[in-house]
C-alpha cells in the first residue's frame, strides 16, 4: 500500500482538483 501523502497526490491527479473537503478527509 501507497504512503498516504501518495494516494492523495494519485487522487489529484484522477480527479484533476482536490476539494477543500477532500484535502481535509472530510
Amino acid at each position: 500500500m501507497k504512503p498516504f501523502h501518495e494516494l492523495l497526490e494519485t487522487s489529484a491527479v484522477a480527479h484533476g482538483h482536490l476539494c477543500p473537503g477532500q484535502v481535509v478527509g472530510v
